[in-house]
């Protein structure tokens, strides 16, 4: 074998390298998203303490003792989180 067909062998293997690497990168990041896609329709979104509740009975709650302000925004704080960063990763809200 001359240097050249050497050289010329040699870039084809590393080339043939680099592209299984990132096909296989692009599979695996497609496979993770579909796994989060599928956690997300397995829980149920209904499960949220505060879902559908009305300010009147937020407002009863709170005078109940059961819930205070501060309570109550940590629970949405935490919803948002659950499903802004920890879910669909949707970032929609910023600030």
């Amino acid at each position: 074998m001359n240097r050249r067909n050497f050289i010329k062998n040699s870039s084809a293997t590393g080339l043939s390298v680099a592209a299984a690497s990132l096909v296989a990168c692009k599979n695996r990041k497609a496979e993770n998203e579909e796994n989060k896609k599928n956690a997300m329709k397995d829980r149920d979104v209904n499960t949220f303490v505060l879902h559908e509740i009305t300010i009147g009975e937020l407002q009863a709650k709170m005078q109940s003792g059961e819930y205070t302000a501060q309570s109550i925004t940590q629970l949405y704080l935490d919803r948002i989180r659950q499903i802004d960063k920890a879910g669909p990763i949707l970032n929609a809200v910023i600030e």
